[in-house]
């Protein structure tokens, strides 16, 4: 009879939504999540917190990013609404000439006046 060695096994890859495994682990060890996108967000912080709350811990400390973020006013006051202070928005693959124009619009229409 043949044996698998696991550690040889393929990898496997989320297919899933967050949920309570992932937000258990979270809970466990760590002190945030970095979501990809925005989809289903309000829902998962709920579990999330739930799930910081069951293992003890303060869901206030929670420290969430999205990910890939394509920003808009709107997207990014619901992110605030949410008690998420930071994401990283998404950006062309592309030079630097066609960067840092879009790195300069998203601070003129998304950062605060300083």
């Amino acid at each position: 009879m043949a044996e698998a060695d696991p550690a040889a096994a393929p990898a496997r890859t989320a297919r899933r939504r967050a949920g309570p495994i992932l937000f258990r682990h979270i809970a466990e060890y760590g002190d945030g999540w970095l979501p990809i996108g925005g989809a289903g967000l309000a829902a998962a912080l709920e579990q999330l917190r739930e799930a910081f709350s069951a293992a003890g811990r303060d869901p206030a400390s929670l420290h969430i990013v999205p990910m890939g973020v394509l920003p808009t006013a709107e997207k990014l006051a619901y992110y605030r609404e949410h008690g998420i202070t930071e994401s990283v928005l998404r950006v062309p693959s592309a030079p630097r000439d066609v960067v840092m124009p879009v790195l300069d619009r998203f601070a003129r229409e998304y950062l605060p006046s300083r």
